[in-house]
């Protein structure tokens, strides 16, 4: 009986341990997929900075302003997109991803002339700005274009 005992004793201590095992395991998953999704969404959210900070920029100077920059070639190694909606919403996409960063700009832009457009990662762009004098109604108007170089 002594025999039989400790065999139930030792399967049970053994289910009990894969059990723990299991159960640490599955923590650590998804603490390190936590991790890498917080990555992939700062490294977003970085493009959209440099995008936010290059149009911040181009408003506070006079007209005429010209400064090209470059978007970085991929996010976490992968490809992404930059798409300007309303001419003051910027969403910075992931192409094989569900992460996105979106930024609402302080002034209107445009995109190679278009109210809204998408930039491509890896390009060099053109950010301008001029500012627009109408003699009929005693106003100006500013107006930050970004454009493609190559």
């Amino acid at each position: 009986m002594r025999r039989g005992q400790t065999a139930i004793e030792f399967i049970i201590l053994t289910g009990f341990m894969l059990f723990v095992f299991t159960a640490f395991f599955l923590v650590i998953q998804e603490r390190s997929v936590a991790v890498q999704q917080q990555s992939y969404y700062n490294e977003l959210s970085g493009v959209a900075n440099l995008l936010s900070q290059e149009v911040a920029l181009a408003q506070q100077v006079r007209s005429g302003y010209m400064r090209e920059f470059e978007l970085p070639p991929t996010v976490n190694g992968e490809k992404y997109t930059v798409t300007l909606s309303d001419r003051s919403e910027f969403t910075v996409r992931q192409v094989f991803a569900d992460e996105e960063y979106l930024v609402f700009l302080p002034v209107n832009i445009t995109i190679d002339g278009n109210l809204s457009g998408t930039l491509q990662s890896g390009y060099t762009y053109t950010i301008t700005k001029t500012i627009v004098y109408n003699a009929t109604t005693n106003s100006t108007q500013e107006d930050i274009a970004i454009c493609c170089r190559s």
